[in-house]
């Protein structure tokens, strides 16, 4: 009948689960898990780490502002560069994490 709906539409039409912190543990890899075990062992470091990330996300804003749903065309090109720009802080912080956990890096 064409007015029937199964459930297999159903299902294909329902909203996908996206993952969460919580349902998918994040993979971290060999320098990350070096870095990791230097800080376990190093409690000043972590400090310095509580430190650097309390102003992360702040850098990243204040570097590129958008203006929400008044966004300009341009403004909204930015956002490749956003993320170069968050790579290239991640890659730094990762870097200085090594230096100072004394942990070489591949």
């Amino acid at each position: 009948m064409p007015g029937i709906v199964k459930e297999e539409d159903l299902r294909e039409r329902a909203p996908k689960k996206r993952a969460t912190k919580s349902s998918a543990p994040a993979e971290l890899n060999e320098n990350q898990k070096k870095i990791f075990e230097a800080m376990k062992s190093q409690p000043e470091l972590q400090k310095v780490l509580t430190c650097i990330f309390r102003d992360y996300p702040s850098v990243v804003i204040k570097t590129f502002q958008f203006g929400g749903a008044h966004a300009t065309k341009a403004q909204r090109m930015q956002l490749p560069e956003l993320n170069k720009v968050k790579l290239k802080m991640e890659t730094y912080i990762e870097e200085t994490i090594a230096v100072f956990s004394g942990v070489e890096l591949d």
